[in-house]
């Protein structure tokens, strides 16, 4: 049984950030919109199955990655699941992304809630689960994962690596990269793709509002579509 404590060696030094701009960008842009985007250029970035927690949902942010492992009950020292650490260790507009391989273990309750909140982190996304629902909703706390489930972290979860590269699902998620969540899911956005994706991201937003207009003036369904897939 591994009884070993963790300790703060496995934090990593400064995450390699976006330009705060770059950053903004993406307040006003749906995750619906990133799908396509990245679907046009033939990027991976949609967090399947990871749903927000609280609805409606709004979450936009710079990745500050976890990796943990999970055991049975007793696995791992209470120490071992240094979540204190990781909250201290962001900077106000971090996403945390925590890697827990899809498990139904909570890794986030209602007092981590608190804190990140009051740091300025700017929400939470778990490939595992998270409890004290009531209290996320009360303190405000965007908050996106593949379980809700009250069962304790509390040595069972030891906290492994941190701001290293993980995997949420089949999503390569790395520190830095741009996370955006609504009422509809959770996209990652790579760090050294994000000035394409604006791009992208801003003719498809002027192809839909064209397509928009028409169709609140008397055309069909089909014909605004077609006119959008003509569009440069």
């Amino acid at each position: 049984m591994d009884k070993s404590k963790a300790g703060a060696s496995y934090l990593s030094g400064p995450i390699h950030r976006p330009d705060p701009a770059q950053v903004r960008f993406f307040d006003e842009v749906s995750t619906s919109t990133l799908a396509s985007v990245l679907d046009q250029l033939g990027l991976a970035g949609v967090m399947l199955d990871i749903s927000p927690v609280l609805r409606p949902a709004r979450c936009v942010g710079v990745a500050f990655t976890v990796k943990a492992e999970v055991g049975e009950l007793g696995s791992y020292r209470a120490e071992a699941f240094a979540l204190g650490d990781v909250v201290e260790a962001t900077e106000r507009g971090d996403v945390i992304v925590i890697d827990l391989g899809g498990r139904k273990v909570a890794t986030w309750g209602g007092l981590a809630a608190l804190a990140a909140k009051l740091r300025g982190v700017a929400g939470l996304v778990v490939d595992g689960g998270v409890r004290d629902v009531d209290e996320l909703a009360h303190h405000g706390f965007q908050a996106f994962s593949r379980h809700v489930v009250p069962l304790s972290p509390r040595t069972r979860v030891k906290i492994t690596e941190v701001n290293t590269a993980i995997e949420i699902g089949t999503v390569a998620v790395a520190p830095g990269d741009i996370i955006v969540g609504d009422s509809t899911g959770v996209v990652r956005v790579p760090y050294d793709a994000i000035e394409e994706v604006i791009e992208a991201a801003r003719r498809f937003n002027a192809n839909d509002a064209r397509a928009f207009e028409a169709i609140t003036k008397g055309a069909s369904l089909g014909s605004a579509l077609h006119a959008i897939r003509k569009a440069p």
